[in-house]
């Protein structure tokens, strides 16, 4: 039986698995997740009664195989339009054609949809991979203490650009391929994103679900009423989720929690034009990769068959789930096709 390693239990590398085990229940495979969860930047949390989406806030299925492969019962459309803010914090109405896409979300948070995914396959999280070894026509996996995790025929790769680099950068294989991948990932850079979501015993009430700032002159990247989505605070309460902008994040990035939150308080104050009371809670995510800013060059990184393979919105360009899925299935079809 052929072995695959797949690194990485984000949208992307579980697609792939869920593929995969549909065109080829032969392969053995294994996915191995460094965090202790699955999903990456599809993620929920809880505080309390509320409930947020804290990295992706919804996803889009433009194709109607995307949209079968999200249903389930607790499939939503946030049904509510996003807007952009101005830098002089002004908003206005967003793109209609946009607008008139569905946002799909799920009733207890986006996480569902990874939770999903991972249902059925051999996820083995806390792993962290920290060098492959090329032997033969197989690939040895080690952890970060040089333990060896198993020899695998195929590896799928589906981390963060950077994050790839520097594995390579730390793997026996050959010297021209190293290089090789090294170039094609290279142009794939990760814009930094701090993300602080707060709670409100307030009504905040609007014509739009989101604000998102196209210019990238305003701080705050992307502004979320998260209680816009059915169950995700009280009565007579909101939760707003504050996507900051990048080099905002990189000079915030280690600002104690009570001053970020005065800050992103005021601006948000300014946003809606309206005095809130202090926010009940603060919860705070750093996002090291959070959107790529330009697209490795996959058909370099497919050029050789040595049994790597590529996935994830590093492929994409795009900082969206469903082309980190789409990545998954296309990784998924090399697969099948070649071990």
């Amino acid at each position: 039986m052929k072995r695959l390693a797949i690194i990485g239990a984000g949208a992307a590398g579980l697609a792939a698995a869920q593929r995969l085990r549909t065109t080829r229940p032969d392969i053995d495979i294994v996915v191995l997740e460094k965090s202790r969860g699955v999903g990456g930047r599809v993620a929920t949390r809880t505080h309390g009664e509320f409930v947020f989406d804290h990295g992706a806030q919804y996803v889009k299925a433009p194709s109607a195989e995307l949209e079968a492969f999200l249903a389930d019962d607790t499939l939503l459309d946030i049904g509510q339009p996003v807007w952009i803010l101005g830098a002089d914090d002004q908003i206005t109405p967003g793109d209609h054609t946009q607008n008139a896409e569905p946002k799909w979300t799920y009733r207890d948070g986006i996480t569902h949809l990874v939770r999903n995914l991972a249902q059925g396959l051999d996820v083995r999280t806390e792993i962290r991979v920290g060098k492959l070894a090329h032997i033969g026509s197989q690939w040895e996996l080690f952890d970060g203490d040089q333990t060896s995790l198993g020899l695998f025929d195929g590896v799928l790769l589906t981390p963060p650009a950077p994050q790839i680099r520097a594995l390579i950068a730390a793997s026996t294989l050959d010297a021209t391929r190293q290089h090789a991948i090294d170039v094609a990932l290279a142009p794939a850079l990760y814009r930094r994103c701090l993300t602080l979501s707060l709670g409100y015993h307030h009504p905040i009430q609007r014509p739009w679900y989101a604000v998102i700032n196209t210019d990238r002159e305003h701080p705050i990247a992307w502004l979320a009423r998260e209680h816009a989505k059915p169950n995700r605070a009280p009565d007579d309460h909101s939760v707003l989720v504050a996507q900051m902008a990048p080099v905002w994040s990189e000079t915030q990035w280690d600002t104690p929690l009570e001053p970020l939150t005065a800050s992103i308080h005021t601006m948000i104050c300014r946003i809606l034009d309206q005095e809130l009371p202090p926010p009940m809670f603060a919860d705070r995510q750093g996002w090291r990769y959070a959107l790529p800013d330009g697209k490795a060059d996959g058909a370099a990184l497919n050029a050789v068959d040595d049994g790597l393979f590529w996935a994830g919105d590093y492929l994409a360009g795009q900082g969206r789930v469903h082309r980190a899925i789409e990545t998954g299935w296309e990784a998924a079809e090399r697969i099948a096709a070649t071990l």
